[in-house]
């Protein structure tokens, strides 16, 4: 049977068994959509591209884990979308990193920053060290939702849960959130969470 008229689990099975021939076809079935994942997470191509390397990468080292627990196609959805937002998670470090240095040579150069400039900064970084203390999934699932726009039962699909966890793990990250954010008021909703992702692509 050729690859073309074989399943995406009989190709990753021959894969697994050592046909060079059938991963190149499940990249070839798949890479659309892995793209359009992580073009729409990380909105930057440069990241896009990073994301989607490491996408099949860890897909093909993977594979002979896959549980079949779902389809191949959902399986690699999903590698796609942890890598993207591993992507966002280091430029947000990056970021961090970035702004920490700007203020020190504003001060060594005994130069008053701008106030705008310490509000955003510090925004930033509030907002950063605020995610980081969520869990994993509850990131995952704050970025999906409130950040990239996904609806809850899309982001329920992508990271292989039931929708009602979704909105348990959504509620819980929101008042966490609010919690830690309540002095910086245009950060605690989720339509302003989307302008941070804003702020931290324009850097």
């Amino acid at each position: 049977m050729l690859g073309k008229d074989k399943t995406d689990l009989e190709l990753l099975l021959d894969h697994v068994s050592g046909d060079e021939t059938a991963f190149p076809e499940i990249v070839r079935r798949t890479s659309g959509a892995a793209w359009a994942v992580v073009l729409k997470i990380t909105a930057n191509e440069e990241d896009a591209a990073d994301a989607f390397q490491e996408t099949y990468l860890s897909a093909h080292r993977a594979a002979a884990n896959f549980r079949g627990d779902s389809a191949v196609s959902t399986w690699i959805h999903r590698i796609a979308v942890n890598a993207a937002l591993a992507c966002v998670k280091k430029r947000q470090k990056n970021l961090t990193s970035e702004l920490a240095d700007l203020e020190d040579i504003e001060v060594q150069a005994n130069t008053a920053p701008s106030l705008d400039l310490v509000h955003a900064s510090d925004a930033h970084l509030d907002v950063s060290r605020s995610l980081a203390l969520l869990s994993h999934e509850q990131q995952q699932t704050i970025l999906l939702v409130d950040m990239y726009g996904y609806t809850q039962l899309d982001a329920a699909e992508i990271l292989g849960c039931a929708e009602g966890t979704i909105k348990s793990r959504l509620s819980r990250a929101r008042r966490s959130l609010a919690e830690d954010l309540g002095h910086l008021r245009p950060f605690t909703t989720a339509k302003n969470l989307d302008s941070f992702r804003e702020g931290t692509e324009n850097e």
